[in-house]
């Protein structure tokens, strides 16, 4: 696919993150003219997560990975203490995959599940807390 049509692809990708996210964060939007150019940005801003969104022709583990690394990475070199996670489609695929570490993933649970309701309405967690 050419650099135009994988960018629009991307972009029309985020574009639907958005409009899915605005259901439970009415301040969710994508960061337009920034995809793919600026680090300091998330794909889709206005949620308490650093969202990397990807859409392929096909799913690699090595891509899950990169792109969970370029989520916490750029959180890390921006202060942003947002919980860091991949989006992935796949081309044909029936739905979108939502990759996180466990650490983190265990960490949303304890908030969301094990600790008093009022805790839930913030997410402290720290994606470059988190060990290799």
């Amino acid at each position: 696919m050419s650099g135009k049509k994988s960018r629009d692809k991307g972009a029309r990708f985020e574009l639907f993150l958005e409009k899915a996210f605005r259901a439970c964060f009415p301040d969710s939007r994508r960061m337009g003219g920034t995809q793919s150019r600026d680090p300091k940005y998330a794909d889709v801003e206005g949620t308490p997560f650093r969202i990397e969104a990807k859409h392929w022709a096909k799913l690699s583990y090595k891509n899950i990975q990169d792109a969970l690394k370029q989520a916490t990475e750029n959180a890390k070199e921006y202060g942003d203490d947002r919980v860091p996670i991949a989006i992935t489609r796949v081309d044909y695929a029936r739905d979108e995959i939502v990759h996180m570490t466990l650490r983190n993933f265990l960490r949303l649970v304890e908030l969301h599940f094990w600790r008093e309701p009022e805790l839930a309405d913030v997410i402290p967690i720290h994606g470059t807390e988190e060990t290799e």
